[in-house]
C-alpha cells in the first residue's frame, strides 16, 4: 500500500480534534518562507536542500533523551517528482493523548532506547516503515508538550522512495503524505499570538490535505522549513499548546 492509505471517512462530530483557540488569540506574522515561495504555486524543495539546511543545526539524533518521559517521532521524507514528501498520520480518537490529531509517526520512548531507536520503533509499528530503509540525517529541536507531559524529539529521516504503509489501526486513523513545497503555498500556513499562561505563545497551523496541523507537529514543521528558507528559529521557550481534552474510552 502507498502512503495515501486508510483515508478515512470524516470523524464524528464529537472525536474531531479540539482546538482550545482562546477568545483573545490574535493573527501573528507572515511565514519565514514567504518570500521564498512569491506566489501561489509551490516551490519545490530537493533532498539535497534538506540536508544542506540539517546540516550542523541539529542535535546528536542516536542520543539519549535530555529528559524523562520523553518520546521521539520520525520525520520521514523523500523525493518524488522533484519535490521532497513528508509522512503524516491522523491518530486514533482512542490514544490518551493527542487524540484525532495530525502528528509524525512516534510514541513514548522504552528504557534504554535512543531517540534514533525509539523513532524508528514507533514508525514501523504504527505505519509499518522498516527501519533499515532509514537514513538518519539529524534531528529537530526538542520540544515540550502540555497534553502529554513529556519531551519530544523530532528526527529526521530520508527514504530511497515512496514508502509501503501498513497502517495499525489502533493507533493511526489515516495515513498520507504531503510536499514541503505545498506546505510553503499561499493560503497554507498561518500563525496566531495565544495568551497562555500569563505570557503570549505562537501557534502554527498548516490547512492541507484536508486536516488541520497544529500543536508540536506544526511546530516541527515551521521549524524545518525555516531552516529550508534559510533562517534559523527560535526554538520554543515553553511547553507548546495542544489538544484540550480527553479522549474518548476506548471500544469493548
Amino acid at each position: 500500500m502507498t502512503a495515501a492509505v486508510n483515508d478515512a471517512d470524516p470523524l464524528p462530530e464529537q472525536f474531531v480534534q479540539l482546538i482550545p483557540r482562546p477568545e483573545s488569540f490574535r493573527p501573528g506574522g507572515l511565514a519565514p518562507w514567504a518570500s521564498r515561495t512569491g506566489g501561489s504555486s509551490p516551490a519545490r524543495v530537493g533532498l539535497d536542500e534538506v540536508r544542506q539546511a540539517l546540516c550542523g543545526e541539529v542535535g546528536a539524533a542516536g542520543a539519549a533523551p535530555e529528559a524523562t518521559p520523553a518520546s521521539a517521532v520520525l520525520v520521514a521524507v523523500w523525493e518524488e517528482g522533484g519535490d521532497v514528501r513528508t509522512l503524516l498520520t491522523r491518530r486514533t480518537v482512542w490514544m490518551r493523548s493527542h487524540s484525532a490529531q495530525v502528528a509524525f509517526p512516534g510514541g513514548r520512548l522504552e528504557p534504554g532506547e535512543t531517540l534514533v531507536d525509539g523513532a524508528l520503533r514507533e514508525a514501523q509499528e504504527e505505519v509499518g516503515i522498516d527501519p533499515s530503509s532509514v537514513e538518519v540525517v539529524g534531528r529537530l529541536s526538542h520540544l515540550y508538550t502540555v497534553s502529554s507531559d513529556a519531551g519530544m524529539y523530532p528526527v529526521v529521516g530520508i527514504l530511497p522512495g515512496r514508502p509501503s504503509i501498513s497502517v495499525n489501526p489502533a493507533e493511526v486513523d489515516r495515513a498520507f503524505d504531503v510536499s514541503l513545497g505545498q506546505l510553503m503555498s499561499d493560503g497554507v500556513f498561518h500563525e496566531e499570538i495565544w495568551p497562555v499562561g500569563g505570557t503570549e505563545r505562537s501557534v502554527y497551523f498548516f490547512e492541507v490535505a484536508g486536516e488541520t496541523v497544529w500543536g508540536a507537529t506544526a511546530w516541527v514543521l515551521h521549524e524545518l522549513l525555516g531552516l529550508l528558507s534559510g533562517r534559523k528559529l527560535p526554538p520554543a521557550t515553553g511547553p507548546v499548546p495542544g489538544p484540550a481534552g480527553a479522549s474518548p474510552p476506548a471500544p469493548v
